[in-house]
Order: C-alpha cells, then structure tokens, then sequence
C-alpha cells in the first residue's frame, strides 16, 4: 500500500500565489503573504483537489504560520497552467478576517466566485488562457 507524503510546495507554486495575489490585490490585500503555509500531498488518491484549512495554536507555534493550502499532487501536476492559476484563486478566495477578533476565517465558496473570475477575464475560453498566461508568465506582460 502507498504511503501517504506531505511536503511543501516548490517555488513555482510560491511564485503563482504571489502572481495572483498581486492580479487581485483588491481582493487579497488582508492576507499577509508570510501566514500561508503551501504544501503537496503526494497520494494515489484523494477525496479533495485542494483544501485550505485555519491552523489552531499549536500548529501555528509549530510552523509560524496560520493558514495551510493543502494541494493534491496528482491533480496538480495533471492540470494545465489555467487550471492551476483557478485552483489556487479559489483557495485564497476562501480565506476572510473575522470582524470581531481581526483572525483569519474560512468562507464558502459560491457563485460569486465565478463571477468575480469572469468580470476579469470574461467569458470566452481564450481570454481566459491569455489571461491566465500572463498570470504564470509576468514577463508576457
């Protein structure tokens, strides 16, 4: 039986993050870049893609981070550059502060997701891959 692996993301996925925190820098501007922990979980199979998850205390001493993105290795690597940028978005998408104690929250996603998505890229399959090239490749821009 195949063993389940965790590590963390190499610096390809670190640098799609930062490209698509700064294309929305409306939208993620309350995350701070240093509270993400990004790690792969290499497994034959997985019941989710991605998951994003709060950290409780003792984690939070632990790795001096807050928020974990929890991606499937497989699925990441069988994804195509587009698919990559909208799988990471609809993580951050989900990561909101807590009026009362200012600490960082989890959201369901809905369809306002989507909307958001298309009001930036539109709704035509090609803008969306140009778009998201830019995304991957800041030099393009």
């Amino acid at each position: 039986m195949a063993k389940t692996k965790y590590v963390e993301a190499d610096m390809t996925v670190h640098a799609l993050v930062d490209s698509i925190m700064n294309a929305w820098p409306d939208r993620f501007m309350h995350i701070q870049r240093n509270d993400l922990l990004i790690i792969m979980k290499d497994a034959p199979k997985s019941a989710y893609k991605a998951k994003t998850k709060v950290m409780n205390g003792f984690y939070r001493m632990l790795t001096k981070k807050k928020i974990v993105i929890e991606l499937h290795k497989q699925e990441w690597d069988s994804y195509n550059p587009a698919n990559r940028v909208l799988m990471l978005y609809r993580e951050l998408w989900r990561i909101d502060l807590n009026a009362k104690t200012g600490d960082y929250k989890l959201v369901k996603p809905d369809l306002t997701d989507f909307t958001a998505i298309l009001d930036k890229v539109g709704l035509h399959k090609e803008s969306v891959d140009a778009f998201f090239v830019k995304i991957t490749s800041p030099e393009v821009k």
